[in-house]
């Protein structure tokens, strides 16, 4: 009998939290998630953000990296056509895996 790993993934919208939130506060709440017990994925959720600037891009790769450290899985969800451009343009779109609303 095979038996199956079922994924906990954990979805944040990052409008709620790019409102009121410094990058160092919003790194430190996403790495906490990371390393939480309870998700083996996390998805983080841009449907609410048309452009996404450099230092934002710095902090998603950051993002990436600690979570493929610690062998968890980072994915972004509901890129707007605008943000997709610039994932596109600067080869990103290569490194995340993208998946759709």
């Amino acid at each position: 009998m095979k038996s199956l790993l079922i994924a906990k993934a954990k979805t944040i919208k990052l409008d709620n939290y790019f409102n009121h939130l410094t990058t160092e506060e919003l790194e430190a709440r996403i790495i906490q998630e990371i390393h939480s017990q309870n998700n083996s994925i996390i998805i983080l959720d841009l449907s609410q953000i048309e452009l996404i600037d450099h230092p934002t891009l710095r902090l998603l790769l950051k993002l990436f990296r600690e979570a493929k450290r610690i062998n968890k899985s980072l994915k972004l969800s509901s890129l707007s056509p605008a943000v997709s451009i610039i994932f596109e343009i600067t080869k990103l779109d290569t490194i995340f895996e993208i998946i759709s609303g």
